[in-house]
């Protein structure tokens, strides 16, 4: 969901004298729903988008195994993606053949969702 659409909405319930047409709020009903979307819209006007960076694997590995966006480092290659797998404690990337040594890594973006 679009986050600026949330916040409209939660704007619009805060101030409405009641949720529905003709069903009056007693007001302490109406100041309990006022505090939960002014806490919801501060956190939401608050919240930044994520960046990734990229991550060299002098620094580190990923946490978990999966998929994660790679790079040579050089540009000789285009980004791509690679399983990063751990075997017996040891953490590395699985490229395949004729592929070049991975030298950095971020986390994928999440996936396309309609509407989004």
């Amino acid at each position: 969901m679009d986050k600026d659409k949330v916040i409209k909405s939660l704007e619009w319930m805060r101030d409405k004298e009641s949720w529905r047409e003709g069903i009056m709020i007693h007001d302490d009903h109406a100041e309990v729903r006022k505090r939960i979307c002014d806490n919801a819209l501060a956190l939401l006007k608050e919240q930044k988008a994520v960046e990734h960076k990229w991550t060299s694997v002098k620094d580190n590995y990923p946490e978990k195994e999966g998929f994660y966006l790679v790079s040579d480092g050089k540009g000789l290659f285009h980004p791509w993606i690679a399983e990063m797998r751990i075997f017996a404690g040891m953490k590395g990337f699985c490229n395949g053949a004729n592929m070049p040594v991975v030298e950095a890594w971020m986390p994928l973006p999440e996936p396309y969702k309609e509407g989004r």
